[in-house]
């Protein structure tokens, strides 16, 4: 009998998104809970720092952080 392929793995993770986006995840079907600890800007992994004010996101208690992933910034 084959192993079913499809099946998806649920992965649960508590966290800050800068830590999230330095993990090095496997290669696997899986869905991601995220419960992030801190708030952030997350940029994409083509985007400049230059284009966030990091002074602002600083006194807004917020983490700059690059995706290695996807375009834009969320």
């Amino acid at each position: 009998m084959q192993a079913n392929n499809s099946e998806w793995m649920f992965r649960h993770w508590v966290g800050d998104a800068r830590e999230f986006h330095a993990l090095d995840l496997a290669s696997e079907r899986a869905v991601w809970w995220c419960d992030v600890t801190s708030p952030a800007i997350v940029l994409g992994s083509t985007q400049r720092g230059t284009d966030v004010d990091v002074a602002a996101a600083g006194e807004l208690d917020l983490d700059v952080v690059t995706r290695r992933s996807g375009g834009g910034a969320v």
